[in-house]
């Protein structure tokens, strides 16, 4: 379950003539928010396993009068392009724990072997994206869901296989409140909004 609802694009910091891979794109709302930012001026590639779920992406475009994209049907966790990119977003399928209370049916739906099997697939999207990023490039990974193995852990992972990556403090760009350990963190409980998590990873070389 991967979800648009409390992601801070702004974590995404796209400018006019980026070339920007969303690699889980459906359904297309981080991907119109990210265009609008570049004034949809640059390309966006967007990915996602589905025909049917792109087709909605480009409908969601089209609306919204957006022309520098193009679709691919592909597995984010495989998908190989000719080139690299300014930036790569992962808005990651995850348990969305974050939404629990629009939709309690998740409490009794997702079990611990979910967690576990949801994280597994992170890390391999995330490690997979990693060689697409362009040296000084920067990498967006976010959930919509509350587990540390889907959240920091699965950014931790990441790290400590990619040394070439670095956080990007989240607190530079949204509020100090919504931020631990240089992350975008919401909570319920805290914030008055659904729970996400996305963390800004930068390529040093």
């Amino acid at each position: 379950v991967a979800c648009i609802e409390g992601f801070p694009y702004v974590l995404a910091r796209a400018k006019a003539g980026d070339d920007v891979l969303d690699l889980c794109a459906a359904p297309g709302g981080k991907a119109s928010a990210v265009l609008e930012q570049m004034g949809d001026a640059g390309q966006l590639l967007a990915v996602d396993l589905s025909d049917q779920k792109l087709a909605l992406i480009k409908e969601n475009f089209t609306r919204l009068g957006l022309k520098s994209y193009s679709l691919v049907c592909a597995d984010g966790a495989s998908f190989s392009a000719r080139k690299n990119f300014d930036l790569v977003l992962i808005d990651a399928p995850c348990s969305g724990l974050g939404a629990l209370r629009r939709r309690l049916d998740i409490r009794w739906r997702i079990k611990e072997q979910d967690i576990i099997r949801l994280s597994q697939l992170q890390s391999r999207i995330l490690n997979h994206a990693a060689g697409l990023v362009k040296p000084g490039g920067a990498l967006v990974y976010s959930t919509c869901t509350l587990t540390s193995e889907e959240n920091q852990g699965s950014v931790k992972r990441f790290l400590s296989k990619n040394p070439e990556f670095r956080i990007d403090d989240a607190g530079q760009f949204v509020p100090r409140e919504l931020v631990k350990e240089g992350f975008f963190s919401s909570w319920p409980h805290l914030h008055g909004m659904d729970g996400a998590f996305a963390a800004r990873l930068r390529r040093q070389k």
